[in-house]
């Protein structure tokens, strides 16, 4: 890389001493600049690239790793004033909406998309401007088969304006229709039969052993990467796991060290921005738990080990009871998607 931002940002990032890699900058580098454009605090993520010299893009880089840390701030008020607002919520069966001015209208799409996550109901979060105005984003969980478009057409004369696809969509409206606009909505999701679509599913593409997972794995990932739209990263189901420890991390987030049934072989999983309830009950020693999930590299003081990133885990206690994530009802399936057998 030729770009005078190339250099600073593997000093910052701590990735100056190896390759980059696909992952590197989608999830340690575009995150960041993304944070820019959602903050519209003066800097675009194109003066990043059109840095005329280092220093320049050394003064950008500090500027971008600042306005992250505030968009992580803003998100996480916003994520805790959608929680409380959701005890008091009339619809938990059916759909949420959250509208206030403690929502940053740069972090909207964030807190619905983790609200998603939590609740996976259809979500929408606004925030209240001075001048009556809410502009928001909406989210759909991805094993529904309806549309936030026509969810929001049910009531389309109260919105401003609203567009975008089924699963992800922006809208405005004017604060004074908020109670009939949800109103309108809790009817329509009401009258869905969403006995089969409200049950929450989980997709992967093949299941493997611990042993499996090694050097030979990735490398086989990297010949066939990168992985991207239209082409995800390979889901794995990872069986027969015996928990070693698990810690509660800053931001939420879930580390819990396993090993094989022999225990000869170890490793970390991680579960980011875990949910209350694998927070408040999270595996113990000695659980036997299967999880599905993305291998990758962890590089962490110049050491390079790998670890499972979590999308969700069945815990078998030692009294055989099952428990899935936050739904009693999720159920593990095949798709078989994209890999060759």
């Amino acid at each position: 890389c030729a770009l005078p931002i190339c250099f600073p940002v593997t000093i910052k990032l701590d990735l100056n001493k190896r390759a980059l890699t696909a992952q590197d900058v989608a999830i340690r580098f575009a995150p960041k600049l993304n944070a820019l454009s959602r903050m519209e605090l003066g800097v675009r993520p194109i003066d990043i690239f059109l840095a005329g010299s280092t220093g320049e893009a050394y003064q950008l880089m500090s500027t971008v790793f600042s306005n992250n840390n505030t968009r992580v701030a803003l998100q996480e008020e916003g994520e805790r004033e959608a929680l409380q607002s959701w005890e008091s919520w009339n619809y938990k069966n059916d759909f949420f909406m959250a509208v206030s001015p403690l929502f940053h209208r740069g972090v909207v799409g964030l807190i619905a998309t983790k609200i998603v996550g939590e609740k996976n109901l259809p979500t929408f979060i606004g925030s209240l401007g001075g001048d009556g105005i809410v502009t928001g984003s909406a989210r759909m969980p991805n094993d529904r088969n309806d549309s936030l478009l026509t969810a929001m057409s049910s009531a389309s004369q109260f919105f401003t304006r609203f567009g975008g696809h089924d699963m992800a969509a922006g809208f405005e409206f004017s604060i004074e229709k908020y109670d009939l606009i949800v109103a309108e909505m809790a009817k329509y999701f009401q009258n869905l039969d969403l006995q089969n679509s409200k049950e929450k599913r989980h997709y992967f593409d093949i299941s493997i052993s611990m042993k499996q997972i090694n050097e030979d794995l990735m490398s086989w990932f990297e010949k066939i990467g990168p992985f991207g739209q239209s082409f995800e990263i390979p889901i794995l189901r990872i069986c027969d796991l015996s928990v070693v420890s698990v810690t509660i991390m800053k931001g939420k987030h879930l580390k819990i060290r396993v090993s094989d049934q022999q225990g000869k072989k170890m490793i970390d999983l991680l579960m980011f921005s875990a949910s209350r309830e694998w927070l408040s009950n999270p595996p113990q020693f000695g659980d036997q738990i299967e999880v599905i999930g993305e291998v990758q590299w962890n590089y962490f003081s110049g050491k390079k080990s790998l670890q499972v990133l979590v999308k969700d885990m069945r815990v078998h206690s030692n009294h055989n009871v099952d428990s899935w994530g936050t739904d009693d009802a999720d159920e593990l399936k095949n798709e078989n998607s994209h890999l060759s057998h």
